[in-house]
């Protein structure tokens, strides 16, 4: 008793000195803070950690009882973000209820809010090295179940994971047993060609009438710059090239690179957070990329020809460093576009791209055109990209901590399902309040064009109402 009372007056006397000082003015840190250049903001960060581990350590020791309050530099402590993501919901700092899906909110909104994703546009899917002959693969996109197999000439072909006879899941039968490229259902032998046709059915013989009345659902396919691109919704859609922004351009190059990183929250969530031009400064200050970025500035949206938006800085401030992002443009159906020239730190021309897989998961894409490179310095990118991607050596700046840590993590503490009745939002958020607008618009533009053809948007089914 006599030790906490100790304590409990050394803590009052504490604070009882430290009110008496004049508290520090924001506005000066805020000024120091804007002029630093990358080097000044990592020196600093290093300058504090080592302190500050060394004051944690001394104030452990037995006897020893100091504690203060202490200034501490911006930083985006990526290993403590990745730790959090690691962690379980449920434990201390990581509440259980991040974990569930507001279910009254999706019911109550599910008419003007997209949770499921835009149907009429192509999506990517899978990397076309994810595909192998003889190897179906099941993907989940916009609340569908789709399997991908490739057939008698290597062509992509997409298919519902499900047999039309009895309903179990295509992605668990087998390729090239009737003939190659075909799918087999293990469960009755029913076998389709990748054009959905029924061509043989094992079980019911040679002379099945089945193979003459039944389909199963196609998804048209391309496969383009080492993606397999699938078309989710019910119109015949133009090719490829034609309908996403830049494609001509990006996919004229050389050299594409694509990876994805699954997210456990929901397509919107990425929305918010990719014509978000304000959170770098802060959420990624010492992220690589964005380690030159101006802490605060104005910002405008605009709409582009093409049909996209976006968010640029229009004051006179400049960035204090070489590292940083001045421009972002944002696409339906849910896509950042990122041009080499808005963020020099950045490597070539990228999409960025949050794909539903349903309403609490995600696939985010990094499709990104690099070049034209010999084969020497493909060699070369691809060993630097794989150092900075930290998938050999964790380092916390690396640009994949910058989304695998930083990024996500803040999605995820926003909950399964990113509450937009529950926001609050400021003149930072004008690119936000753009892009919601305009996916609501198309998703209403969507659900009325399925009405007048017939075809009512599917309702969606919690997993309580789908036991019940």
């Amino acid at each position: 008793m006599a030790i906490a009372n100790q304590d409990s007056t050394h803590r009052n006397n504490a604070t009882s000195g430290h009110s008496q000082k004049s508290p520090t003015n924001w506005r000066n840190t805020f000024k120091m803070a804007e002029n630093l250049t990358e080097i000044q903001r990592y020196a600093q960060v290093a300058r504090f950690t080592v302190t500050d581990k060394l004051f944690r350590f001394v104030r452990q020791l037995p006897g020893v009882n100091i504690d203060h309050p202490r200034l501490e530099p911006l930083k985006s402590d990526h290993p403590r973000l990745k730790r959090w993501r690691k962690q379980a919901f449920g434990t201390p700092g990581k509440p259980a209820a991040l974990e569930a899906i507001p279910w009254n909110y999706v019911r109550d909104n599910e008419d003007t809010i997209p949770f499921l994703g835009l149907r009429e546009y192509w999506y990517p899917a899978l990397k076309s090295s994810e595909l192998y002959h003889n190897d179906p693969k099941p993907v989940t996109m916009l609340g569908d179940n789709l399997v991908f197999f490739r057939n008698e000439h290597g062509k992509a072909c997409a298919l519902e994971d499900r047999c039309p006879h009895r309903s179990p899941l295509l992605s668990l039968g087998q390729v090239g047993v009737v003939a190659p490229g075909t799918i087999t259902c293990r469960y009755h032998g029913m076998t389709f060609d990748g054009e959905g046709t029924c061509v043989a059915f094992i079980a019911d013989g040679p002379d099945s009438p089945a193979c003459t009345t039944i389909r199963a659902r196609t998804y048209p396919v391309e496969e383009v710059g080492g993606v397999i691109w699938v078309y989710m919704g019910d119109n015949d859609p133009q090719p490829l090239l034609e309908s996403l922004p830049y494609a001509k351009s990006m996919f004229a190059h050389d050299s594409i690179s694509a990876h994805k990183v699954y997210l456990p929250f929901n397509h919107l969530n990425t929305l918010d957070n990719d014509i978000d031009l304000s959170h770098p400064s802060i959420l990624h200050r010492t992220c690589a990329v964005f380690s030159g970025q101006k802490v605060a500035g104005q910002i405008i949206v605009e709409d582009t020809a093409n049909g996209g938006l976006r968010a640029r800085y229009i004051d006179d401030v400049v960035h204090p460093g070489k590292l940083y992002i001045d421009s972002i443009e944002w696409h339906l159906p849910n896509l950042a576009y990122i041009s080499k020239n808005d963020m020099p730190g950045g490597g070539g021309d990228t999409y960025a791209w949050g794909v539903p897989n349903d309403v609490g998961n995600t696939t985010f894409w990094f499709i990104s055109a690099q070049p034209q490179m010999s084969k020497l310095q493909k060699l070369v990118m691809a060993g630097v990209m794989q150092v900075f991607s930290g998938r050999f050596i964790e380092w916390p700046g690396s640009p994949q901590s910058c989304v695998d840590a930083a990024d996500a993590s803040m999605m995820a503490s926003q909950g399964r399902v990113a509450r937009w009745d529950l926001d609050r939002l400021a003149r930072t958020d004008r690119g936000i309040t753009a892009a919601r607008k305009k996916i609501k618009q198309a998703y209403a533009a969507e659900c009325a064009e399925r009405e007048t053809a017939g075809r009512p948007h599917r309702r969606i089914v919690s997993a309580s109402q789908a036991t019940n």
